[in-house]
């Protein structure tokens, strides 16, 4: 399976035990901030996108949670079954689609958002945060390796919004 170009596109789960392969065109590339992404994702939404169900092909064990969405499609969400990171889900509405987790990705820059769906379910910081209303500090990597000798640093660093200085 290739894509156009001639290029798989490959991905799995964050331990490695589920694999997937797929060729084709990404469709509908975004983020969802409905409650359900929100709270399987531990964030502020899911970023998914489509591909057709038969230019995919899964290796690995994959455990399905189904559940009825707020739409009336029953959604049943993959995760691998070891390290329960989500993988792929398919919606009652398009059995022919699976609907993949953009962060399986193995090169996780050719995932482009085009939309933002359930934007009124998605919590006030998450605006606030891409919007660069919240003023957050950057670093390239962890801020520290070294652990805060007391409570006292963490809040005082939690207070600046920055990291304690390595060898406080």
């Amino acid at each position: 399976m290739a894509t156009p170009g001639g290029k798989n596109i490959t991905g799995g789960c964050a331990c490695g035990a589920v694999r997937y392969t797929f060729s084709g065109k990404m469709m509908w590339p975004g983020i969802c901030h409905c409650r359900v992404c929100q709270k399987i994702g531990g964030a502020g939404g899911g970023a998914w996108f489509g591909v057709l169900r038969d230019s995919c092909e899964f290796s690995g064990k994959i455990a399905f949670y189904q559940y009825t969405a707020d739409s009336g499609n029953q959604i049943s969400r993959g995760a691998c079954e070891k390290c329960r990171s989500p993988v792929y889900n398919q919606n009652s509405m398009m059995p022919d689609v699976a609907v993949i987790a953009a962060g399986s990705l193995d090169s996780p820059e050719l995932f482009v958002p085009r939309m933002r769906i359930y934007t009124d379910s998605a919590p006030d910081w998450v605006e606030a945060a891409s919007t660069g209303t919240i003023p957050l500090p950057e670093f390239p990597g962890m801020p520290s390796s070294e652990k805060p000798r007391n409570d006292a640093e963490i809040r005082a660093a939690a207070d600046n919004k920055t990291a304690p200085k390595k060898g406080n």
